[in-house]
């Protein structure tokens, strides 16, 4: 089963996570919850057991990206709720957590460069000097729990480096509330699409076997959930290359 810290443990292992690795997580555990109804299954329990993992000398960065400073142009560091997964809104509640600074884009970390990633200060969100690059500087991999191999914002990175046709840099500025409830002005840069133009980037299921010829990407289903651990360096190279090339695997895509 899915119900117990050690569980998780055991497939974060067979994944191929230990000690001192620089991981960053993007996650739905709707399935893994409804799996668990009549057990005492906690969310915070994957949690704690990635930290086990990957204990105090690693890294671990927690997906809490939410999208309303574009409109509303308000970020509190404990007020504004991230969109996509849970678990970070169970690391805000967590001391050994902290917030990086983006007001789109941030992350909960965890570990030894804690206060070092939490402090970064990046003005474009998809930057090689982001959480997001520093993960694919130091040789990290990103996590997907029960989600999609291709549901990841890596590879907005590797679309930034390249330049896009279908997207464009557009600025947002607003207020911040910071952890200590100082308000400070910022803005911020995202590589956004032309929304009029109904084109999105489309990475083809064939991405994944290449991703596994080049070994970097391992996939393990427990209990029907899907867990994928991808090497972010090579997996951000590989995009690079495809984007520059051929963009055989991945490419700009009409929406209809």
């Amino acid at each position: 089963m899915l119900s117990e810290i050690d569980d998780f443990v055991s497939v974060f292992k067979k994944l191929g996570i230990k000690k001192k690795d620089n991981i960053s997580v993007g996650s739905s555990i709707l399935r893994i919850l409804s799996l668990n109804k009549k057990n005492k299954f906690k969310p915070h329990y994957i949690i704690q057991a990635l930290k086990e993992v990957v204990s105090k000398n690693g890294v671990l960065m927690i997906d809490a990206f939410c999208w309303d400073f574009c409109k509303t142009s308000k970020f509190d560091y404990f007020k504004t709720v991230n969109q996509i997964g849970s678990l970070a809104k169970i690391a805000l509640n967590d001391k050994e957590f902290l917030r990086t600074k983006n007001p789109i884009y941030s992350f909960m970390t965890f570990g030894k460069k804690n206060k070092y990633i939490s402090n970064i200060k990046h003005y474009s969100c998809f930057s090689k000097d982001s959480p997001f690059g520093y993960i694919i500087k130091n040789h990290g991999k990103y996590l997907l729990i029960d989600l999609d191999f291709r549901a990841h914002a890596y590879v907005h990175i590797a679309e930034q480096e390249v330049g896009m046709e279908h997207r464009f840099f557009k600025i947002f500025k607003g207020t911040y509330i910071d952890k200590n409830k100082k308000k400070s002005n910022v803005s911020t840069e995202m590589y956004c699409r032309r929304l009029e133009e109904n084109i999105e980037t489309f990475i083809s299921p064939k991405f994944k076997s290449l991703l596994k010829k080049n070994k970097a990407l391992k996939q393990i289903k427990k209990n029907g959930i899907n867990f994928v651990l991808i090497d972010a360096y090579k997996a951000h190279k590989l995009m690079v290359k495809d984007l520059k090339n051929k963009k055989k695997y991945i490419y700009p895509k009409k929406v209809l």
